[in-house]
């Protein structure tokens, strides 16, 4: 069910000794597949995603992914629940009218916020299933990894090009690479990359996927994605400030379930804005 180009085959199966049921066989495609080759972003981006869709399925109370069954590390592939003919967020945001845009919105800022509330506090668990998997393989979301040495490299760039960065600047850059690589009680699993194309929406349920760029890492990267324009996905473009506003507020009550912290204003919105400083510096370099 994938299309060709894709950097994996789908394939919806029956289960033969019922007739009735169905599940996912999501196998990786390279040119040449080595488990433990740790340095191959297919290996990587591989055991990332089997590694974030058994953890979801074990570590959060309400199931916010495709059920994992199993999978096969030498060939390469894993099991999933099947969730029916996919239907994306992708269409309500695109296609229809403001209020099934907005519905599908606030579910879906729900929705990370009880995967991260659900997996505060679980970081070492992580760990050990994913070292399971491939030691070798980083436990920190993609796309947080190596954002310090971005940093760098977007300040020679700005130099280059003649702009100056005060000393007031530089402060701040320093405070949201701290809080991004030490993000204390907001250290959670994160999707890394919640594209309204990772969402599975059928107008009821909702659940995220393909988690090929997900880790350890500060909730609120996710978070700040709507009000960030979602910083890494094709389908962009601005909401009313008014429903990133619900947004944030329908995420932040999933989150204080699991982090008592998210409650203090001053804390929460520190580490909002730290977030969405960490996706400025990003896309701008």
């Amino acid at each position: 069910i994938s299309d060709e180009d894709r950097l994996n085959l789908l394939l919806r199966c029956r289960d033969l000794s019922d007739g009735s049921a169905s599940f996912i066989i999501k196998k990786v495609v390279a040119d040449t597949y080595d488990p433990e080759d740790a340095t191959s972003f297919d290996t990587t981006r591989f055991f990332s995603d089997w590694a974030g869709a058994q953890f979801l399925t074990n570590a959060v109370p309400v199931l916010r992914s495709a059920r994992f069954y199993g999978g096969d590390r030498a060939r390469g592939f894993f099991i999933l629940e099947d969730l029916g003919e996919h239907r994306s967020l992708v269409e309500p945001l695109l296609e229809e009218d403001a209020a099934s845009a907005e519905k599908g919105l606030l579910a879906f800022s729900a929705c990370l916020g009880s995967m991260h509330a659900g997996t505060v506090g679980q970081s070492s668990r992580f760990e050990q299933l994913l070292r399971s998997l491939n030691p070798h393989v980083g436990t920190y979301a993609q796309a947080l990894t190596g954002f310090g040495r971005q940093v760098a490299d977007l300040q020679f760039r700005l130099a280059g090009l003649g702009v100056r960065v005060g000393n007031d600047v530089s402060e701040d850059v320093a405070s949201v690479i701290a809080a991004i690589e030490k993000p204390g009680p907001f250290l959670s699993y994160i999707h890394g990359d919640p594209c309204p194309d990772n969402v599975f929406w059928n107008g009821e349920q909702l659940r995220v996927i393909d988690f090929e760029f997900g880790g350890l890492g500060h909730a609120l990267a996710d978070a700040a994605y709507g009000r960030m324009l979602f910083p890494s996905c094709w389908c962009a473009n601005r909401l009313p400030q008014n429903v990133v506003s619900k947004m944030e507020a329908v995420y932040r009550a999933e989150l204080v379930t699991g982090c008592a912290q998210a409650q203090e204003d001053r804390i929460f919105e520190a580490a909002l804005a730290a977030a969405c400083g960490f996706w400025l510096l990003s896309t701008l370099s």
